[in-house]
């Protein structure tokens, strides 16, 4: 009875000890060490005042990956339990929408910071908003089809599983992409009233949502592309786009760069924007620093000090990591990054007011004493 083992083959194939086993289980030390570092970020983050949902939401990821590999573990050691690897093809579907949703949430803040107007239009909204719907739909129906072909032997039903296979499989394939597109019309579109988000240069920002845009896209129009040949019988040779080297190349490698992408370019800091930003202006009004300092007490002591623009120096991310009680703001005089120890009460800034007022008594100086501005000739 039920569950029916599948007649046709797929991306992978039934997983096998060796060597599914060996690769699998480095896929999952690798999500187990960067969900370590994400969780790392989003701590002090949050300890910092700073919001950034986007970092839940890849905690989640690395978590359903990390529940994909650990099924991919056990089907592989009980191979004939159709009900284990139904839940692993399941998993493999729900993790990747998760980057697909991050990117074009990216490109739209990308969007609003270039184009304010347009980006906070009306039309724009419903465009994004209703390939978002539209994304979920897809998903819901891969998912429903991919657990009906196990549980019936109808030919016609078969084939209405795989018609709408096809289509949610090239949806995700656009959809993927689309975040492209949408950079590529913001560098043709005039620029008016253009404002900023999170740090770094904004060239930069565009170029690692294009690269990791690219990277995913890649491996979800692969699995696309070879959705629509032929299915392949089970007793048939197993073509090399449905091998195992494919399916873990196009499928858990494109994902784990772009995790390790985020986390080393710090994306947390580069697509923040402020919060309750709801119309054009809203970006601009508040920069990343502020939501340092307005959560925490002012600073006394700097621990490091940025000679160029933070995302130059290659030990940003350690000393995010390795500074906690801190604030990451401004100099004044110089205009460089540092990074402060956050003091520990209101004694050190009354001793800087009576610091500074010792310049207010009778020997400070007044108006008359500044010599006068000679005449231009």
């Amino acid at each position: 009875g039920p569950p029916y083992a599948p007649q046709t083959a797929s991306s992978g194939g039934v997983p096998q000890v060796i060597p599914d086993v060996p690769i699998t289980s480095s896929f999952l030390l690798l999500y187990v060490m960067f969900f370590a570092i994400h969780l790392r970020i989003d701590i002090r983050n949050r300890h910092r005042g700073h919001k950034f949902i986007f970092s839940r939401a890849m905690l989640a990821f690395c978590v359903i990956r990390m529940a994909t590999m650990s099924l991919r573990i056990v089907w592989a050691c009980n191979r004939k339990n159709v009900s284990i690897g139904i839940a692993a093809q399941i998993f493999v579907y729900v993790g990747t929408v998760i980057l697909f949703i991050m990117n074009w949430f990216f490109a739209q803040r990308i969007t609003r910071a270039q184009h304010p107007r347009f980006g906070w239009s009306t039309p724009y909204r419903i465009l994004q908003r209703g390939a978002l719907v539209l994304l979920i739909c897809c998903l819901l129906m891969l998912v429903t089809v991919a657990l009906q072909s196990f549980f019936t032997l109808d030919k016609n039903i078969h084939r209405i599983d795989r018609n709408i296979q096809l289509a949610g499989l090239t949806y995700f394939a656009l959809f993927s992409f689309a975040p492209n597109l949408i950079l590529v019309v913001n560098a043709l579109l005039p620029r008016y009233g253009k404002e900023r988000i999170g740090e770094g240069n904004m060239t930069k920002n565009i170029l690692i949502l294009a690269l990791a845009v690219t990277t995913l896209a890649l491996g979800a129009c692969f699995r696309a592309g070879t959705s629509w040949l032929n299915p392949t019988p089970l007793r048939a040779a197993t073509p090399w786009y449905l091998s195992t080297t494919c399916f873990y190349v196009f499928s858990f490698t494109t994902e784990i760069l772009v995790v390790i992408l985020y986390a080393w370019t710090r994306f947390d800091l580069r697509f923040w924007v402020p919060d309750g930003a709801k119309k054009p202006g809203d970006y601009g009004g508040q920069h990343p620093r502020d939501s340092f300092t307005d959560h925490l007490d002012p600073s006394d002591m700097t621990l490091h000090m940025y000679q160029s623009d933070i995302f130059s120096d290659t030990r940003t991310l350690a000393d995010s990591l390795r500074y906690g009680p801190s604030t990451l703001q401004m100099d004044e005089k110089t205009g460089a990054w540092k990074v402060k120890r956050s003091s520990r009460g209101s004694s050190t800034a009354a001793s800087m007011s009576s610091r500074w007022s010792g310049f207010s008594g009778p020997g400070a100086l007044s108006d008359s004493d500044i010599p006068a501005v000679p005449e231009l000739p």
